[in-house]
């Protein structure tokens, strides 16, 4: 992607890449489509010289994708269609050039692509860095299968607090991965300010919320620890901000730390996101021995 990037800008909404070939832009379009849900909203053809004698003409094309604003791990709620004021409170397990969700309590899953999404975009009604750790008491399995998963009625609590009002009950699909003693990350939705007109409806026609929506397993903070040490990494895009520009983006562009540690975790934790990136070892003169 980079190799044939002439660069590489910042911008408020996002990122400008430019190719010196269209066609080297076409392909990296490719590759986004099957990474995430995306749409190319426009196509805009600029003439940028002509020469009289060859009658050579030389164009600037420019491209605006868009994509989803969905990330793994995301609480989404989906309104029943011709149903006002009932939905779906679904957990986003994994995306691809398709959002995968699961509703945790039914194991209902749903595979929603570019076209399906586009048609009725949603954005998330929370996101991973609102989960909370808690840990869990009980697991009381339930003999219903889907994919890797299995329902489960589920006792937690947040250690934190010791007080017994602090002892949550739900149900889950992480029956077959969770165990008495581990601790989980999970949405406390009713302790949340979500604002979503649809979300809205489905509390106002008295709609009851779990105590708890159990995402997944919390990683031990030995395993973290282990982890801070490695010397394998990802390589970072290299992106130019100008002066003229950095005014005008958020604050948080310019964490690139901690994005970076973000970004690792995600990796490391996940097999997935790990096969499709390529590893370097980072030693004193840069990035080196792809594995």
């Amino acid at each position: 992607m980079q190799i044939n990037c002439a660069q590489i800008k910042k911008k408020r909404q996002g990122l400008d890449f430019y190719y010196n070939k269209r066609s080297s832009g076409i392909k990296f379009m490719t590759l986004l489509k099957n990474l995430a849900p995306i749409r190319i909203r426009s196509d805009n053809r600029h003439l940028v010289s002509h020469d009289n004698h060859s009658d050579k003409y030389e164009y600037k094309y420019n491209y605006l994708v868009e994509i989803a604003p969905v990330c793994r791990d995301d609480l989404i709620f989906l309104p029943h269609p011709g149903a006002q004021g009932s939905g779906s409170i679904l957990i986003c397990i994994r995306i691809t050039n398709q959002i995968q969700l699961i509703e945790p309590t039914t194991l209902y899953m749903d595979q929603i692509d570019s076209k399906k999404y586009w048609s009725a975009p949603f954005r998330p009604i929370m996101s991973s860095n609102q989960l909370s750790e808690v840990t869990v008491l009980n697991v009381e399995k339930i003999a219903k299968f889907e994919a890797k998963f299995q329902l489960a009625e589920v006792e937690v609590a947040n250690m934190k607090d010791t007080a017994l009002d602090q002892i949550l009950w739900t149900r889950s699909h992480l029956g077959n991965i969770i165990k008495v003693g581990d601790k989980v990350l999970g949405y406390e939705i009713a302790k949340s300010n979500i604002s979503n007109s649809h979300f809205d409806s489905y509390i106002s026609h008295g709609n009851q919320l779990p105590d708890i929506t159990l995402v997944r397993k919390s990683v031990p903070q030995k395993y973290t620890d282990e982890k801070m040490s490695r010397i394998w990494r990802s390589r970072n895009l290299r992106v130019k901000i100008t002066d003229t520009e950095s005014h005008s983006i958020p604050r948080e562009f310019f964490n690139g730390e901690n994005k970076t540690n973000i970004q690792s975790k995600e990796i490391e934790d996940n097999i997935v996101i790990r096969l499709r990136n390529e590893l370097y070892s980072q030693n004193l003169r840069g990035y080196q021995h792809m594995i």
